[in-house]
C-alpha cells in the first residue's frame, strides 16, 4: 500500500509541475515580448480552438489536410496574406510556424489557395 500511494504521489507531483510549466510559456507567448525577451512584430498564436471558425472554418480544414496544427496554420496563413516569400517564412519566421519546412509551407499555400 506503501509504494501506491508513492506513486500516486510522484503522478501528481509530475502533472503540477507539467502544468506550470504550460503556464508560464502560454504567459510568455502572450506577452507582448518574444520568447527570447525580443519584441514580437505580431501576436503569435498559440492555442489551438481559439478563433476557429474564421472564413467557414478554412484554418483547421487547411491545418488537417497538411497535417499541421491549427495554430501553425493560421499564423502561416496570415503570413502568406501578408504577402511573404515562402522563403521568408521558412527562413525568418519559423517560430510563428512551427519550424515548418519550405516544402510544407507550399504544400500549406495550394491547399489554401484550393480553398479560398
Amino acid at each position: 500500500m506503501k509504494h501506491a500511494n508513492q506513486s500516486a504521489f510522484l503522478f501528481d507531483t509530475i502533472l503540477l509541475t507539467a502544468r506550470s510549466i504550460l503556464h508560464c510559456r502560454r504567459a510568455e507567448m502572450s506577452s507582448s515580448k518574444g520568447p527570447r525577451g525580443k519584441n514580437a512584430e505580431q501576436t503569435i498564436t498559440t492555442d489551438p480552438d481559439e478563433d476557429l471558425s474564421s472564413a467557414w472554418g478554412i484554418v483547421p480544414e487547411v491545418a488537417s489536410r497538411v497535417s499541421v496544427p491549427h495554430w501553425a496554420a493560421r499564423n502561416a496563413i496570415d503570413l502568406l496574406d501578408q504577402d511573404h516569400t515562402i522563403p521568408f517564412i521558412a527562413r525568418y519566421r519559423k517560430e510563428k510556424t512551427g519550424n515548418m519546412e519550405a516544402d510544407k509551407l507550399r504544400d500549406l499555400k495550394d491547399v489554401y489557395e484550393e480553398l479560398k
